[in-house]
């Protein structure tokens, strides 16, 4: 009996300290965020979904019927034919060379058929040419780096560490120049190595515009690939940028995103006042900005699968094509009508 009545306690203590957790932790969307959501247009469309038995990292491209991931084992391309649902893989890297770059890799892009593998802490860019399976390596020799957008095979946007690696600022780079240009003004300052204003880069082609989304906070910015500043403002909801958060809990407030045109796609991780919490359990809210105009557009859902949010998106011509962090991926038609650019 005195062995039933200590368990019964430990049982009973072990509970009350999960609720006491509960109870004085900052959870998201425990309490009202102070912000409304204006929801445009009907229901999204959904058009395609597909369980991949492969573990996806990353939508890289969409070409025609085609879409492009990249995997969890180095060097791994997977192609999705929407049309037939044929599935292929290609290696741009053997399994010797992939251990002698040293990967992990830090970004990874698809331009035609060219893959630029980016390794910040290594300070270097691969070309992979999926046509040949040959590789280039570039050298940064300027230093390490965070994230990148490849202009051209030999020009390219990065995230870099300042000298004293206590922050981070864009630069573009000319690899056969060897030439850099730093930004002046865009960045958030910080003094964390850049870890409290980490976010999501984007890039749109047609535009020549670049994104950057703040993971912790609610700052968007918008600049070309010259550097310059097009608009910094920020998103509808209130999470404001703090200085330094490094030693503290932090919630993403952004998931992910996609820039398509001048139009900025977001996936928040934040439910607005006036949302039916079921329904905001059901689904992911995106919410769509214009970088040129620094203004909120509007809002529209879309399901969640199995629970699982969305780990990337890519937005164009009207369709939102989207993987899931379960390795389902999916295709939705836009439920609204917007300029398209892409």
């Amino acid at each position: 009996m005195v062995v039933v009545t200590k368990i019964f306690i430990s049982i009973f203590l072990g509970f009350m300290a999960i609720v006491l957790l509960y109870i004085n932790t900052d959870l998201p969307n425990k309490t009202k965020n102070g912000f409304d959501r204006t929801f445009i247009g009907s229901n999204p469309t959904r058009i395609n979904l597909w369980k991949s038995d492969l573990g996806l990292s990353q939508l890289l491209s969409i070409n025609a019927d085609k879409i492009y991931f990249s995997a969890s084992q180095n060097g791994l391309i997977v192609s999705y034919n929407i049309k037939d649902n044929q599935v292929s893989k290609m290696n741009f890297l053997t399994h010797s060379e992939s251990k002698a770059l040293n990967f992990p890799i830090t970004g990874i892009f698809k331009r035609g058929e060219i893959l630029y593998v980016f390794q910040g802490n290594n300070q270097n860019i691969i070309l992979g040419n999926l046509k040949n399976n040959n590789y280039t390596l570039k050298s940064i020799k300027s230093g390490k780096f965070s994230y990148g957008i490849p202009l051209s095979q030999e020009t390219y946007i990065l995230r870099q560490f300042t000298s004293d690696n206590k922050d981070k600022r864009f630069v573009k780079i000319n690899v056969s120049k060897n030439t850099k240009k730093v930004e002046q003004n865009i960045s958030f300052a910080s003094n964390d190595g850049g870890f409290s204003n980490d976010g999501i880069l984007r890039f749109d082609p047609q535009t020549k515009l670049i994104s950057y989304v703040h993971y912790y906070s609610n700052n968007i910015i918008c600049f070309d690939t010259n550097l310059n500043l097009i608009s910094k403002f920020n998103t509808i909801d209130t999470i404001s940028y703090k200085p330094s958060i490094s030693n503290k809990s932090i919630l993403t407030t952004n998931q992910t995103a996609a820039l398509s045109g001048e139009f900025l796609f977001v996936c928040s991780n934040l439910k607005a006042d006036n949302e039916d919490p079921k329904l905001y359990k059901q689904n992911i809210p995106i919410d769509i900005y214009n970088v040129c105009s620094a203004k909120y557009v509007g809002s529209f859902y879309i399901p969640t699968i199995q629970n699982k949010l969305a780990k990337n998106m890519i937005v164009k011509k009207g369709v939102l094509y989207i993987l899931y962090n379960n390795n389902y991926f999916a295709i939705y038609k836009l439920p609204i009508d917007l300029p398209d650019q892409s």
